[in-house]
């Protein structure tokens, strides 16, 4: 077994900052549960369109979490075939749904602009590769439905021979070009020949726990009467009343008109709705828990950012890997992180989560296989600096929780990182605070539902 986890992301953060302690009792209009990405991302879009005072708390340090520890990739699909969804939620609402995340891009960028912030944001176009014909045609349904509902894409890049084109439905024929095989391997920076297709999309690499401590930063610089943050201070018990909330901890306890939870899901604490049916039960059933494992190398050669993802076998929702490459400042030097993941592990309902414990070894093999095997590109002096696990909640139709409890609107949810967290959590963040000012929203397939 290996030592402990290291994160490339936490190892940026500003370790010397002093913490945000609340050691008495607080009143305030919003209380947010979790200062990771969905929680920062509220509290923002809570102080730019409402006059609410918001208090943002976390039972560890700010993106310590999830945000802390996670792939540093910035992508706007689910992990779970557009088209699979649309049966449950029909054509027009996945769409929609497809299209306010990303719309999550706009809002990034309008963070980092308005507020200045330092974080790097490598926008770039990322490749996913498919080494079976039922990806293809996976890939290809989910083109068609776009364009049905006026969103264009490029088209899929198919490989030209092996009378692959013959085994595409007559319908989703205009959304191919065949390309030689070279071009394949050229986008996905492999030498591995069973890849036969690759799509293009708008992906992009940030440090998400870096830009939410930044982001913090400045909200309380910028709000120092409407914004707080409290760091180590887990709840235990969040009592729900008709109009108001109280959350109960070791320490201080917190009253609130409104109460966001955007964490993992699965926390140990308890929910006690007094205004109507039990909330708790149904809670904790609905976000189980998932450890991603990840690799990260660094090398001096600074080569540009990139971002892509490797599906070798079975379907569009089999297990498949993932690289990312982007400039990173390491020991005062700027250099290049590679990353590798995809393993996953489930976790027991309401286990606690050591991020600590040593890196299994045969992920580790499986990690450096894969990366060694598939990326054509990596510098033989390339060193690996990083292992590190991050704990990801996934409810279970792979869908996003936003919006207001059914039972009980004094309780709202960000929450469910389904695997891509960063752009539906800014999404969500929006949403929430919409809510909160009283807009009158369309329904969506992220709305709760009891």
């Amino acid at each position: 077994m290996n030592p402990a986890t290291s994160s490339p992301w936490l190892a940026q953060l500003q370790h010397e900052r002093p913490h945000f302690v609340l050691d008495h009792d607080a009143s305030t209009d919003v209380v947010i549960v979790g200062a990771g990405i969905a929680g920062v991302a509220t509290a923002y879009e809570l102080l730019k369109l409402t006059k609410h005072t918001v208090l943002l708390i976390d039972a560890g340090r700010i993106a310590h979490g999830a945000t802390g520890r996670n792939a540093g990739q910035v992508v706007s699909y689910f992990e779970r075939p557009l088209s699979d969804i649309a049966k449950e939620f029909g054509v027009e609402m996945a769409v929609k749904g497809q299209e306010l995340v990303e719309s999550a891009w706009g809002q990034l960028e309008d963070i980092i602009a308005d507020c200045t912030l330092q974080t790097p944001f490598y926008p770039t176009l990322g490749y996913a590769g498919f080494s079976t014909m039922e990806q293809v045609i996976t890939a290809l349904e989910e083109k068609d439905m776009r364009a049905q509902m006026g969103l264009l894409d490029d088209p899929l890049m198919l490989k030209v021979g092996d009378d692959l084109l013959h085994r595409i439905p007559l319908h989703l024929l205009p959304y191919v070009m065949e390309v030689p095989h070279s071009t394949i391997m050229r986008v996905l920076e492999t030498d591995d020949r069973s890849f036969i297709a690759a799509a293009v999309s708008k992906k992009g690499c940030v440090n998400s726990a870096q830009l939410c401590e930044e982001l913090v930063g400045w909200m309380t610089k910028a709000h120092p009467n409407r914004f707080a943050v409290a760091e180590h201070l887990p709840v235990e018990t969040v009592i729900l009343a008709k109009d108001s909330a109280t959350l109960k901890t070791a320490g201080p306890t917190i009253t609130a008109k409104s109460v966001v939870l955007c964490t993992n899901g699965f926390e140990n604490l308890t929910i006690n709705n007094t205004a109507g049916p039990d909330i708790d039960v149904a809670f904790h059933a609905a976000v189980h828990g998932c450890i991603g494992y990840m690799a990260g190398y660094i090398d001096e050669s600074k080569q540009g950012a990139a971002a892509v993802s490797y599906y070798q076998k079975g379907g569009y929702q089999d297990a498949y890997h993932y690289l990312t490459r982007r400039p990173y400042q390491h020991h005062q030097t700027q250099q290049s992180l590679i990353c590798i993941g995809g393993p996953e592990r489930q976790m027991p309902d309401r286990a606690s989560y050591d991020p600590s414990v040593p890196f299994p070894a045969d992920i580790e093999e499986e990690l450096s296989r894969v990366l060694h095997s598939t990326y054509r590109d990596l510098p033989p002096a390339a060193t690996r600096a990083f292992l590190w696990q991050g704990l990801m909640g996934y409810t279970p139709n792979g869908i996003r929780r936003i919006g207001f409890e059914p039972k009980n609107h004094t309780l709202l949810y960000n929450l469910g990182c389904n695997g891509v967290g960063i752009l539906p959590s800014i999404y969500g963040g929006k949403r929430i605070a919409q809510l909160l000012a009283g807009i009158h929203l369309e329904k969506t397939m992220f709305d709760p539902v009891e």
